[in-house]
């Protein structure tokens, strides 16, 4: 700050105007001076703020740039951690594959060497084969030919087997017994026949067949049956319908109706069916009621030519 302690003292003891002026122009220089001198002090430090300001702002956008790769820095290695443990998980995976694999291998070994030794069993069993039975090894279990478990070869024990069914099974009684039964049956006859010593031969038993599918299919096609309802039948009346046959027949057939009813009514005895007029197309149905009451039966009549 400017001393103008002077100027004040020569204000105070100034007698004439000019040692007024004198003092003013001394006090205004250094108020001046001192005014210049702050301005320029001023300037400084504004260049100084913004300076500082801009530094400042720098250092902050280098702050941010630091955040932002720290970030992605972070999220790079979460990233790899994640893959990191899909690769452990894989890895892991594998060894168990792996470890599988290798006991699969080590059983898929020892079949094989499993194989290998029952092929070697039947090649020591097949030494010698010379493409006959005598040749080929074979074990006695029921010591047909030899002590039980002893070696013997296949055609012995064939021989053995064959003499012990020859002689133990053939020879059995019962089995005797039972093949005579067998043997008195051995007529075989081509017509009908009673006798407890015969058999009808297959091509009759197919002839009686054919014989009774024909008399079957003959039956059916001379035959045919109805019942016919919804009758009225008035009291003391006689009353005819008109009965058709399906089909006509080849020839006039026999008719046979009787009454069909559920009825516990006792009068029904009063009523009789009447089969009249028969030719190959139909036939007349009356129904005569000998009581006063009105009756409702059905009647079932059944055609068959003979």
């Amino acid at each position: 700050m400017a001393d103008i302690s002077k100027e004040i003292n020569d204000f105070r003891a100034a007698v004439y105007g000019r040692d007024v002026r004198e003092s003013m122009i001394s006090l205004a220089e250094k108020v001046n001076d001192e005014v210049e001198t702050n301005t320029t002090h001023v300037d400084e430090a504004v260049t100084t703020a913004n300076g500082a300001s801009q530094k400042a702002t720098k250092a902050s956008e280098e702050v941010q740039k630091a955040i932002t790769e720290a970030n992605t820095t972070l999220q790079a290695a979460n990233a790899a951690k994640v893959s990191a443990q899909a690769s452990a998980t894989a890895s892991a995976g594998s060894a168990s594959a792996a470890a599988d694999s290798a006991s699969a291998a080590s059983g898929s070994a020892a079949d094989a060497a499993a194989s290998a030794k029952a092929a070697e069993d039947i090649a020591a069993g097949m030494g010698g084969f010379d493409g006959t039975a005598t040749s080929v090894k074979a074990t006695d279990t029921q010591g047909l030919v030899v002590a039980a478990g002893a070696d013997s070869n296949a055609q012995a024990l064939l021989d053995a087997l064959a003499r012990k069914v020859a002689l133990e099974l053939v020879s059995n009684t019962a089995l005797t017994t039972k093949l005579a039964d067998y043997l008195k049956k051995t007529a075989i006859v081509q017509v009908e026949s009673t006798a407890a010593n015969t058999v009808p031969s297959s091509a009759y038993l197919k002839q009686v067949k054919d014989s009774i599918d024909s008399n079957l299919e003959e039956l059916s096609e001379n035959t045919q049956a109805g019942t016919k309802t919804g009758i009225s039948a008035k009291g003391n009346s006689v009353v005819e319908y008109d009965i058709m046959f399906d089909k006509r027949f080849p020839k006039i057939p026999e008719v046979v109706a009787t009454l069909h009813s559920g009825t516990t009514n006792p009068n029904y005895g009063y009523l009789a069916p009447i089969v009249w007029d028969v030719t190959t197309t139909g036939f007349k149905l009356r129904i005569a009621n000998a009581y006063s009451e009105t009756f409702a039966p059905d009647v079932t009549w059944i055609a068959v030519v003979k």
